[in-house]
């Protein structure tokens, strides 16, 4: 048994991101080229000038819209930003977030965010508390079988755990 295997780096890089960071990634960046290419001004200029990329990045942040024409909730926009950051990092080394020469767009960004939040485009959805009645309900659940069971333990894991409860379930 060999104790070093030979791994392929490439692959792993390329896989250690999910299917749906990956399309997150791509539409930020089809989002922002669409606004170079509207500002007629490439990509390439602006990495090469960071006073100019700040600028246009914090505009971009300040304008962005759905194709519909309505804004971004703060969490797309969000996301959108951080795809950005991940393709920009990758590809250029750049840093929009933590580097200094960036403080700009990232102070347009907090603006924009406070701005949807005002508007009420930061809004979680949540659902009715738990009666106390519904909870011993739930403890109180006959189990029969082991279908039964599996019913009554899965409530109860939902019921402890229901700040990110349906997040990740279909991987349970």
């Amino acid at each position: 048994m060999k104790r070093f295997a030979n791994t392929d780096i490439n692959a792993l890089l390329e896989n250690k991101s999910s299917k749906r960071t990956k399309y997150n990634e791509e539409y930020a960046i089809r989002l922002f080229n669409s606004f170079v290419r509207s500002k007629n001004i490439t990509l390439q200029s602006l990495i090469q000038n960071y006073e100019e990329f700040d600028t246009n990045l914090g505009q971009f942040y300040a304008s962005v819209r759905k194709e519909d024409g309505n804004e971004f909730h703060a969490n797309s926009l969000t996301t959108i930003k951080f795809s950005l950051q991940r393709k920009f990092y990758e590809q250029h080394c750049i840093d929009i977030i933590k580097d200094p020469k960036f403080k700009k767009c990232n102070n347009v960004f907090e603006a924009v965010i406070i701005d949807l939040k005002r508007k009420g485009k930061a809004c979680v959805k949540h659902y009715e508390i738990l009666t106390n009645e519904d909870l011993a309900t739930i403890k109180n659940m006959p189990y029969y079988t082991p279908v039964h069971l599996q019913h009554k333990v899965w409530l109860t894991i939902m019921v402890h755990f229901m700040c990110r409860g349906m997040e990740n379930i279909h991987s349970m």
